[in-house]
């Protein structure tokens, strides 16, 4: 099936059509085409770059402060801690079938627990086809074991430099730099941590980025780290992620979803969710921030936009002003190649 519309490739969205195949993108182009069988936005499927799916089993949350709820020792930690590891297993199996239903290809886990945290989510990601990096995080900060997690894991995924000795913290960087592992961070999440401090880990990525001043979006801009924003999280504690400062320096924004039990892994409800959270003289800083939903491969290899030999989605809206079209509410179906419109005909008829 050819579809005619606003394409997002890796130099940005261009005009032109798609073939698609099997489900497959099998041809990209610049030209229209006559007679297309469907018309939209052709986007690839999104990268949440930020959960924690070890507490998606938690159902009740407490109004706690930020650290009473999500610190060390405090409400989420204890749960982890004494919750049954089937129960933990399945609420992450329950997450990972709704980044499915929602189009996610991948994502970045930060990943409680040590190793058994590992031995949890590799038991729950059997049977799902979904690129998963996953942090790890060390119980006991001893280099024994974080040297068996950087050997089963993608890295470490660090809460923050105030919850930690910063020298355990320091160590832990090295370590993973060492071994072409990625390092990642909480940073200036519920207040302002130290920016030069900050540097000296080398971070791959780090997350909310929101109690910071003039200087530390400069210094993070210099450094080229990217920042991870999570806005639905960060409104459950009465914050909101600085987009139109992030922007404004030219850092790399991308969009995760935080915690399971806060927010629920689904790409689609986060980045509408910022969207029409944003006042309406900001959106614009919004839409800049796009390729940062769709990046994948974690972050060592990064890859935005359609490509031939991948799926695609379809967004059912005019491709004239196609970020509105991402961001609003248009309906997102995936390019089968079979269907009228890009489904399946099973798909269709049971609309």
């Amino acid at each position: 099936m050819k579809v005619n519309g606003s394409i997002l490739t890796e130099n940005g969205l261009m005009e032109g059509h798609v073939v698609v195949e099997n489900g497959i993108v099998t041809e990209i182009s610049e030209r229209m085409v006559p007679y297309p069988d469907a018309t939209g936005i052709v986007i690839p499927y999104f990268f949440n770059h930020h959960t924690h799916l070890g507490d998606s089993f938690i159902e009740h949350i407490p109004k706690l402060p930020l650290d009473r709820l999500v610190g060390p020792g405090g409400f989420k930690e204890r749960a982890l801690r004494s919750a049954d590891d089937e129960i933990m297993i399945a609420g992450m199996k329950k997450s990972l079938n709704l980044m499915k239903r929602t189009f996610t290809s991948g994502f970045i886990d930060f990943r409680e627990g040590g190793v058994k945290g590992l031995e949890l989510i590799e038991k729950a990601l059997q049977g799902h086809e979904i690129d998963a990096s996953i942090l790890s995080r060390p119980v006991e900060w001893k280099e024994d074991e974080m040297e068996e997690l950087l050997q089963r894991s993608d890295g470490f995924g660090i809460s923050a430099l105030s919850d930690h000795d910063f020298d355990d913290i320091l160590m832990a960087a090295e370590m993973a730099h060492e071994r072409g592992k990625l390092f990642a961070i909480h940073f200036s999440e519920r207040i302002r941590e130290d920016v030069g401090q900050l540097l000296e880990l080398r971070p791959d990525m780090i997350v909310h980025a929101i109690e910071m001043e003039e200087e530390d979006f400069q210094a993070i801009a210099d450094a080229n780290i990217p920042v991870v924003i999570c806005p639905r999280s960060n409104a459950f504690f009465g914050k909101r992620p600085k987009v139109k400062e992030l922007v404004e320096h030219g850092i790399d924004v991308r969009v995760g979803t935080d915690n399971g039990m806060i927010a629920k892994p689904d790409m689609i409800a986060e980045i509408r969710y910022l969207y029409l959270s944003t006042p309406k003289n900001e959106r614009k800083y919004v839409e800049r921030i796009l390729t940062g939903i769709f990046e994948r491969k974690g972050l060592k290899e990064r890859s935005v936009g359609i490509e031939t030999g991948r799926p695609a989605l379809l967004v059912k809206a005019p491709w004239l002003h196609p970020e509105k079209g991402i961001l609003g509410n248009s309906e997102i179906i995936p390019l089968t190649g079979s269907g009228p419109d890009g489904r399946d005909k099973e798909d269709t008829d049971s609309d």
